[in-house]
């Protein structure tokens, strides 16, 4: 498999990886798996001055006031003097904790919790780059050097381009809602 940089779906920091590769450590992938299993718990929102400086999230009651502390005197102490919590019942902790930092915007929440929701620019844009070179090695004859020194690179006809745009475009205005659908991004309607 080729090797190329990708944006990890958790933290966003580009990497080194495998054309599947999602994360860019195991810690990212820990914290994706456990933001997946978690699915009701406490919603907290932490205070400084009646304004909200962080959202998180918290399995159970006892968990949630461990954490508060953690974010008092933690590695990197948040600045906060008051914090509510409410709890949230079936499987959408995970969202409802992403929607409360995008409504709230607060300084110390730095990525969202949840992919599924939102996505980004970056990570939208490797699905189309993927699915655009996906659909040209399926359209148009390609070549590939075969020496044991050649590069590993796919060449299309110089003369091949202009039908390889017209294909790009119908592909964004065609396939790009199936992309979108297919689980890069879904639109949360709002009722």
């Amino acid at each position: 498999m080729a090797i190329k940089t990708i944006s990890c779906v958790v933290c966003e920091v580009d990497f080194n990886g495998s054309s599947n590769a999602m994360y860019c450590s195991s810690k990212c992938k820990q914290k994706s798996h456990r933001s997946k299993s978690v699915t009701s718990g406490f919603i907290y929102l932490l205070k400084n001055k009646g304004k909200v400086v962080y959202v998180g999230s918290s399995a159970t009651e006892k968990t949630l006031k461990a954490r508060v502390t953690i974010h008092k005197a933690g590695e990197y102490p948040k600045c906060f003097d008051d914090y509510d919590y409410y709890k949230v019942d079936g499987d959408v902790l995970v969202d409802v904790e992403t929607e409360e930092i995008i409504r709230r915007r607060p300084i110390y929440n730095h990525s969202l919790p949840s992919k599924t929701l939102y996505t980004t620019p970056k990570i939208l844009s490797q699905a189309m780059i993927s699915m655009i070179e996906d659909a040209i090695k399926e359209r148009f004859t390609t070549y590939s050097l075969a020496g044991s020194r050649a590069k590993k690179i796919t060449y299309i006809k110089t003369s091949d381009t202009e039908a390889v745009k017209s294909d790009i475009l119908g592909l964004l205005s065609n396939k790009s809602n199936e992309a979108l659908n297919n689980g890069v991004y879904q639109k949360k309607n709002k009722g």
